[in-house]
């Protein structure tokens, strides 16, 4: 049996997530998921380096404890603020005539040596195609006679103040980063949308979370582009704050599951009952829709504005994820406002049923997807320490079953 263990964590606009991953005979299984909120960031920009680090020790201090192992090691995503995307082809010679996994990384490396702004750092190369022996193919060649091994890759930038502030908060909060994956092709990835935008068919892929919205343009099996916007559904939930006072997380509560885009009979009994000074007040499915609706629609006015020529060409669809995403019939409402068919992508995987999670979850599969060629995949955590940790467990388990009781019950099954 094959047991590998991953997490994985993203500096959200309001929260930190980490989730913690297995792959058990190379299927993913979630052990855990930890969001602990944050005030420190300002869209992408972290505004206050000490209570983001406080977040991240304690979500992945959380983490670790529910795991029963010390988390060492982390994959971070990152935004796709200010992506750049770039496309290259290298050609080296392969060291002893046949194909190995030295030779693509040796390809790789050398594909780092590129030209891209002063301002933007390299956060993924991703090889899409081999050439050995004349022959191209998006299989590895690995074991295959050739003298020259071609890797033709796909290179995606970010914004370098932005990516150093990520990687250092992290690191200074006593974590190793094994690996960055851009949001938006982490997103692409677990929905798999690359095999889906063919054919002359584009998908604009709609991340939409609190503070910013992210719009990811795949075509050509390609992720094309990416624009980050400053502004996100969270503008209701600020709404419903200034209007009734209440604390963000549960207007953002009330929000997600009180709010149902395009019904018709609203409720005006009290959905939600608090008291200030001895006074009682009350909020409605009413009041919420009254509050969060018209500012919706400016939000997907402004979305309609930027993606205008997107949607002027034919054969496009809209995938939504995000946290947003939760929003009730913002699929319909969206296909109604955009013209184009619209769906809304959750997570099939037990445990990560939340739009908010689907880019922590692609990360990972596109970290494990480098095992191919690249000589040591790094763990999150220490294994001896690990099965150390769980020995005593297993031991204690077998005393448990090994009661008068249990083997009592054993021998009635039997019969």
């Amino acid at each position: 049996m094959n047991k590998e263990i991953f997490a994985a964590l993203e500096i959200a606009d309001h929260e930190i997530r980490v989730i913690v991953c297995e792959f058990h005979n190379f299927k993913l299984n979630v052990l855990k998921v930890e969001r602990v909120e944050t005030g420190g960031v300002s869209h992408v920009t972290v505004v206050n380096e000490d209570a983001v680090k406080s977040s991240i020790q304690k979500a992945i201090e959380n983490a670790s404890r529910l795991l029963g192992a010390e988390i060492k090691r982390v994959i971070l995503v990152v935004p796709s603020y200010h992506m750049g995307r770039y496309a290259k082809r290298v050609i080296v010679n392969t060291q002893s005539g046949v194909v190995t996994k030295e030779d693509i990384q040796s390809a790789l490396k050398t594909a780092r040596y590129i030209d891209i702004p002063s301002d933007s750092e390299i956060v993924q190369i991703i090889p899409t195609r081999y050439i050995a022996n004349g022959y191209p193919s998006k299989r590895i060649p690995l074991n295959e006679k050739s003298d020259t091994l071609g890797v033709e890759v796909e290179i995606f930038t970010a914004d370098k103040e932005m990516v150093y502030q990520h990687v250092s908060l992290v690191e200074e909060a006593g974590y190793k980063v094994i690996d960055l994956c851009l949001d938006s092709y982490a997103l692409a990835s677990e929905t798999s949308l690359f095999g889906q935008a063919v054919g002359g068919k584009y998908i604009l892929l709609l991340r939409m979370e609190r503070q910013n919205t992210t719009l990811s343009l795949l075509a050509n099996g390609k992720l094309v582009n990416s624009t980050l916007v400053d502004t996100g559904y969270g503008e209701m939930i600020g709404a419903l704050n200034e209007a009734y006072g209440l604390p963000f997380d549960i207007c953002n509560r009330l929000l997600l599951y009180n709010f149902e885009i395009g019904k018709k009979d609203l409720g005006t009994s009290p959905i939600y009952y608090w008291t200030v000074s001895g006074i009682p007040y009350t909020v409605s499915e009413k009041d919420v829709y009254e509050k969060a609706m018209p500012i919706l629609q400016r939000y997907v006015d402004k979305l309609k504005d930027i993606s205008k020529d997107i949607f002027a060409t034919e054969n496009v669809s809209c995938v939504i994820s995000g946290e947003g995403s939760d929003i009730q019939n913002i699929g319909q409402y969206l296909t109604e406002q955009f013209g184009v068919d619209t769906q809304v992508y959750t997570p099939e995987t037990l445990g990560i049923r939340n739009g908010a999670l689907a880019t922590l979850v692609g990360s990972v599969y596109s970290y494990y997807d480098q095992r191919f060629y690249l000589t040591d995949i790094y763990s999150s955590i220490d294994y001896p320490d690990y099965l150390a940790d769980q020995l005593p467990k297993t031991e204690e388990k077998k005393r448990d079953e090994d009661t008068l009781s249990n083997r009592l019950k054993k021998v009635f099954a039997k019969n």
